[in-house]
């Protein structure tokens, strides 16, 4: 009775909990239904390139006149309420492109000046408990990061360890700029302009500035792709080194993460269409299917990472941790 009582105040390790609220600020969008809501939490959870991609290249927070920066909102807003006049074209000039993709545009608000006011609205600033979760969840998956090495140089220690603070890894810069920045879209565009006339107008960028955007994003590509494979690298070499339980579950979500990275980069950056959840296509719904595979792994791993017998009953005693014991220097 003791054990199952005990099982029950402690179902899974405080590390796990600690970083809940990381998934939940990464996927945070201005949808207006829950389901939808939930949906995006998916998406980020299935596809770590989508929320870095917002987080780190979509414009936000207070600009140099004191008034709030309204790309973060335009973000949410399907290509139709956007127009780019096509120079040297005397016929069909007038085009609608999403301006946050590869062919990224500015935004030009001099003739609609109530669009840019309803944009702003949108806008509100953060909350304590929003930054109260993000430095909750940094601080465990800070704290994740160094136990992660230590359990590598370190001696053989009996007590399991889930490393998915480790694998969250990618959404530091996300919750530092969540507390810095101090602005969060709150309300759904696009209900915003529903009653407001008139499209959002385009210019041209100057080409340095177009390649240096470009540049940062296939910087962003790549972390979204690399940085989780050196947490399975990192939890092979963990002793007992080769231990393949861990890093075999480990490099399902890495591969998963790693390929639709490519995927979202590809058909969301490259082909210019709107964020998932705007642009419902069957990528959305892959990758929806895949944020909740990889939510079901980290449940699984985080309640089986709770007690180690657990993965020797269901695996077998090659899941045994306790296999480099033997060498003498053990911690518990």
């Amino acid at each position: 009775m003791t054990d199952i009582t005990t099982i029950l105040q402690n179902p899974v390790s405080l590390y796990f909990l600690g970083v809940i609220p990381a998934l939940f600020v990464v996927g945070d969008a201005p949808f207006s239904t829950l389901t939808s809501k939930i949906l995006h939490i998916l998406v980020c959870l299935g596809c770590p390139f989508t929320p870095l991609f917002y987080f780190l290249h979509i414009k936000t927070g207070v600009g140099e006149g004191g008034e709030v920066i309204p790309d973060s909102c335009a973000y949410w807003l399907p290509k139709d309420k956007f127009q780019f006049r096509v120079p040297n074209r005397p016929e069909n000039n007038i085009v609608n492109i999403w301006p946050f993709g590869y062919k990224i545009k500015g935004l030009d608000f001099t003739n609609v000046p109530n669009i840019k006011t309803r944009l702003m609205e949108c806008v509100t600033n953060v909350s304590f408990l929003d930054r109260f979760a993000c430095f909750v969840s940094g601080y465990f998956i800070f704290v994740g990061i160094i136990i992660g090495i230590y359990r590598v140089v370190g001696p053989c220690q009996q007590q399991d360890w889930p490393a998915i603070p480790l694998l969250l890894t990618w959404t530091l810069p996300i919750l530092v700029l969540r507390v810095l920045k101090g602005k969060v879209v709150v309300r759904d565009p696009r209900e915003a302009l529903k009653l407001v006339e008139g499209n959002i107008y385009l210019e041209r960028l100057a080409e340095d500035k177009t390649r240096d955007i470009r540049g940062k994003v296939l910087a962003t590509l790549l972390i979204s792709i690399v940085v989780h494979w050196m947490v399975v690298v990192l939890t092979y070499y963990t002793k007992p080194v080769g231990f393949g339980c861990r890093s075999i579950g480990l490099a399902v979500v890495a591969a998963i993460w790693s390929f639709n990275s490519i995927l979202c980069f590809v058909y969301y950056y490259l082909f210019n269409h709107p964020p998932p959840g705007v642009d419902a296509s069957p990528v959305y719904l892959w990758v929806c299917t895949c944020g909740v595979a990889v939510g079901a792994f980290f449940i699984f791993f985080g309640v089986i990472s709770n007690n180690s017998l657990w993965w020797v009953i269901m695996f077998g005693n090659s899941c045994d941790v306790s296999s480099c014991l033997d060498s003498g220097s053990v911690q518990s």
